[in-house]
């Protein structure tokens, strides 16, 4: 799977996926989702893991029009994540 990227509706928000360490929370060498926030300058890691360490690449970011929702595939899992909450849900696929 070579990387990828989505922008949100404004372009305020660009989802990416990175094999780079951005964040002190990311430690291992597995690809991840980062969302890049170009009115405040930040980036953040966004492939936390839900239950327990993720164990594969996480990859396919898509960004809702206004930045709050992002999904994204880890291994043969579909996680949604509510940027604001901070909330997630895991699916299977």
């Amino acid at each position: 799977d070579p990387p990828s990227a989505a922008v949100s509706a404004e372009g305020r928000y660009v989802a990416f996926t990175t094999y780079s360490q951005l964040a002190p929370a990311d430690r291992d060498a597995r690809r991840d989702v980062y969302v890049l926030d170009r009115l405040n300058h930040s980036v953040t890691l966004e492939s936390l893991p839900l239950q327990g360490q993720l164990m594969s690449d996480s990859s396919h970011p898509a960004i809702s029009g206004d930045g709050r929702f992002l999904v994204h595939e880890t291994g043969d899992r579909v996680i949604l994540r509510d940027r604001r909450d901070g909330l997630g849900d895991l699916r299977h696929r």
